[in-house]
C-alpha cells in the first residue's frame, strides 16, 4: 500500500580527522591572493650610527595586475614582530613602495595604509590603484625575527578594497566548491551540527582547522520541504582552504494514510443509487505534511462502473498523493448482489386423454418461459422434475429454473390424463388454422364451438390450450355439458395451408351423431 524513499547522504569527504572548530562568517567575498610565498623575501639594512638596522620585504617577479583596478596589500603582525599597541600608534612613517615593470616606482599613499583587526590579530594593510599591468613591491618594512615559531606569515594582496577582505587564503586556494547534496526528512530535521559531524578534514600535520560556516540557508527552513545551500570553508594554520556547497533537500518521504470502509455490497435493484462518490466521502485522508483531505483523492481504476448491470465482484482503486508525490493506493471491493429470483411462466394444470401419445418432458418445458432481470431470458435453462405418463390419474411434475447467482423458481405442473374420450376424437376434430386462431379470443373460440355442433350443448369451457403457450400447432381441450352429462372435446389447431375446410359440415354432422350414440348408451344403461 506504502511506497517509502530512504534518506540518504551524498558527501564529498575532504579528510581523516574530525575539525577541531566552526565559525560562522556573516559575509564572505572571494579574494583571491596573488602573493606567491616563493615570490617574496626579507633584506636586511646594515644600521648606521644613528639608526638600527631595518628590514624589508621584497618581491623578486612582477605580479599581473589590470592597470586602473584597487588592490589591497594585507600583511599579518608576524611579519613586523609587533604588539596591538604598535598597531595603535600606527604614524604615517610606514611605506610600501611600489614598481612596475616598466621602472616606474609609486609609493602607497599614507592615507591609504592602516591598521587592520581581524581574528584577534593586527594587520597592516594599504590600499593602491595600478598605474600599470605588472607590479611587483620594492619594499615595505618588515621586522620579523627568526625566533618566531609561527611560520609561514600571513601576507595577502588581492582586487579590491579594504572592506572586501575576509580572511587570508594561500596563493594556491582555489575557490571553485566540491558539491554534496544530503536529503533530510522533513518529520526527521537535522541541526547544523549534526549535518557538520558527517564531515571530517585532513591536513599535511598535526595543525589546527577551523570550519567556517559561510552561508546558511537551511536553519530557518527545516521544516519547510526545498533545496537550501550551506557553503563551508575549512582552513587551516597556513591558510590553504578547501570549500564545500552542500545542497540540503529537505524532503517528505512519508506517503498520505487513507482510512475507511474498504468493501461493499449491494443488491442489483439498489445499483443505480450507488455512486462512487458516496465511497470517497467516507474515506478519511491525512498527510504529515500536505493538507489534502478525501476531496483530493483519485480513481485510478474502475472496473465497477462499466459492469455494475451484472451480479459479480469489482474493484475501485482510491488514490491519495502529497505535495511531494508520495503516494497511497486503497482498493474498494464492490460486490453487486443478484438476490431475486427469475419470474417463471406457465399452465399450473393441463389435460391428456389415455388415448394422446404420452407427453415428453421437452413438451413440457415448451410450455414455459422463464426470464431474469440480471441474466435475461433463461428458458433453456429450465428443468422438469417427474415421471411421464399415459396412465389415467394425476401426475405431478415440478419445474424449476436457476439464475447464474443461484436463485431459484419452481412451479408445480399436474398433468391430468382423462380416459371415455367422445368416439368422435377417435376419427376426426374440429380444425382450426393458426392464423384463424390468432384472430381469436377465448370466448370466439367457445362461441365457434357452439356454432359448429349440430348437437344442443351447453357450458362450454376451454381446459387447456396447447397453443397459448408454444404459438404453434396443437390441440386445446374443452369441456361440455348435453343432457345433464359432462363431456369433453378437443379442436386440433393446424399450420395454414391451402387445403379447404370442407370437414367443418361432416365434422358438425358427425358430433352430432357422437352426442346421439352417447344418448342411446345412457339409455341402455338405464333399462339394465
Amino acid at each position: 500500500m506504502k511506497e517509502k524513499g530512504f534518506v540518504f547522504f551524498i558527501c564529498m569527504v575532504f579528510a581523516l580527522i574530525s575539525f577541531s572548530s566552526i565559525k560562522a562568517e556573516t559575509t564572505f567575498k572571494e579574494t583571491k591572493n596573488l602573493i606567491d610565498l616563493r615570490n617574496i623575501y626579507l633584506e636586511e639594512q646594515e644600521p648606521t650610527s644613528h639608526r638600527p638596522a631595518k628590514r624589508f620585504l621584497k618581491m623578486t617577479n612582477f605580479i599581473d595586475v589590470v592597470e586602473g583596478e584597487v588592490y589591497t596589500i594585507i600583511i599579518h603582525e608576524h611579519f613586523l614582530e609587533q604588539d596591538f599597541d604598535y598597531f595603535n600608534n600606527l604614524d604615517d612613517n610606514y611605506h610600501i613602495h611600489l614598481i612596475y615593470d616598466d621602472e616606474t616606482t609609486d609609493q602607497v599613499p599614507t592615507d591609504s595604509v592602516g591598521f587592520h583587526e581581524f581574528d584577534e590579530f593586527g594587520y597592516i594593510w594599504g590600499t593602491f590603484t595600478a598605474k600599470g599591468n605588472k607590479v611587483k613591491i620594492d619594499y615595505m618594512n618588515a621586522r620579523v625575527s627568526s625566533e618566531v615559531e609561527r611560520m609561514p606569515f600571513k601576507i595577502i594582496m588581492y582586487l579590491g578594497e579594504i572592506d572586501d577582505f575576509s580572511g587570508f587564503y594561500s596563493y594556491h586556494t582555489n575557490f571553485e566548491p566540491e558539491v554534496g547534496t544530503l536529503l533530510v526528512d522533513v518529520d526527521c530535521p537535522l541541526s547544523i551540527e549534526a549535518i557538520l559531524e558527517a564531515f571530517v578534514f585532513e591536513s599535511d600535520d598535526d595543525n589546527l582547522i577551523t570550519i567556517n560556516i559561510i552561508e546558511d540557508n537551511y536553519s530557518d527552513n527545516v521544516s519547510q520541504i526545498g533545496e537550501y545551500l550551506i557553503k563551508l570553508k575549512a582552513q587551516d594554520e597556513y591558510i590553504n582552504a578547501s570549500f564545500y556547497d552542500l545542497k540540503v533537500k529537505v524532503v517528505d518521504i512519508e506517503p498520505p494514510i487513507i482510512r475507511g470502509k474498504d468493501s461493499y455490497i449491494i443488491d442489483f435493484s439498489e445499483v443505480d443509487n450507488f455512486s462512487l462518490n458516496s465511497i470517497k466521502e467516507q474515506l478519511i485522508v491525512n498527510d504529515n505534511y500536505s493538507n489534502i483531505s478525501n476531496s483530493d483523492l483519485e480513481i485510478i481504476s474502475d472496473d465497477f462502473t462499466d459492469n455494475k448491470n451484472k451480479a459479480g465482484e469489482y474493484q475501485v482503486v482510491f488514490r491519495a498523493v502529497d505535495c511531494s508525490q508520495n503516494y497511497t493506493d486503497f482498493p474498494v471491493m464492490i460486490t453487486v448482489a443478484d438476490n431475486k429470483p427469475p419470474v417463471l411462466i406457465g399452465p399450473l394444470e393441463i389435460y391428456r386423454y389415455s388415448t394422446d401419445p404420452e407427453m415428453t418432458r421437452e413438451e413440457i418445458k415448451a410450455l414455459y418461459q422463464a426470464y431474469d432481470e440480471v441474466d435475461g431470458d433463461l428458458s433453456d435453462l429450465i428443468e422438469v422434475g417427474g415421471i411421464t405418463s399415459s396412465e389415467v390419474g394425476t401426475h405431478e411434475f415440478l419445474i424449476t429454473v436457476e439464475d447464474n447467482s443461484g436463485n431459484k423458481a419452481s412451479k408445480r405442473l399436474y398433468l391430468k390424463i382423462v380416459e371415455g374420450v367422445p368416439p368422435v376424437f377417435t376419427t376426426t376434430n374440429l380444425i382450426l388454422t393458426i392464423s384463424e386462431y390468432n384472430e381469436m379470443t377465448q370466448e370466439d373460440i367457445i362461441a365457434w364451438i357452439i356454432e359448429n355442433s349440430e348437437a344442443n350443448i351447453s357450458d362450454v369451457e376451454i381446459v387447456f390450450d396447447e397453443v397459448a403457450y408454444t404459438n404453434d400447432a396443437g390441440n386445446i381441450y374443452y369441456s361440455f355439458i348435453h343432457e345433464g352429462q359432462q363431456l369433453q372435446g378437443k379442436i386440433e389447431v393446424r399450420n395454414d395451408t391451402n387445403d379447404k375446410l370442407w370437414l367443418y359440415p361432416v365434422i358438425s354432422g358427425f358430433v352430432f351423431l357422437a352426442v346421439l350414440t352417447a344418448a342411446i348408451i345412457v339409455v341402455k344403461r338405464r333399462k339394465r
